[in-house]
């Protein structure tokens, strides 16, 4: 499951689309709009959704390939977010914990390096 979306992330849901007999874990990572010194309200993300959708589906499909898992969700939202708002959520389900851990952060580190978003500090 992939997403770029203007509403809010249910991850409850998300994870519970996750959850199937074969695995036995399913780890997520939720990041947030944070407060610092640059912002004051939050953050206005904008994204070239085709290429964004694109190339979470080429983090999907090589996440699949490259961990033993199940199953997994990529959604990141767009739009004026305010500090404390959900910006995405990654999650994966496995056989083996491990294998979900890998993959899940495997998918951030390569959604942050190559997927068409862009943040305006507000």
């Amino acid at each position: 499951m992939i997403s770029i979306q203007k509403e809010d992330i249910s991850p409850e849901e998300i994870i519970n689309a996750l959850k199937v007999p074969e695995a036995g874990a399913v780890v997520s990572f939720l990041g947030v709009v944070r407060k610092d010194p640059d912002i004051t309200f939050g953050l206005e993300v904008e994204a070239y959704k085709e290429m964004a959708l694109e190339r979470l589906r080429e983090v999907e499909n090589a996440a699949r390939e490259r961990f033993q898992i199940q199953d997994i969700a990529i959604v990141h939202r767009v739009g004026k977010l305010a500090v404390g708002d959900n910006i995405t959520f990654i999650a994966s389900s496995a056989a083996h914990r491990s294998d979900a851990f890998a993959a899940t952060e495997w998918a951030l580190e390569e959604v942050k390096k190559t997927v068409p978003l862009w943040k305006k500090e507000i």
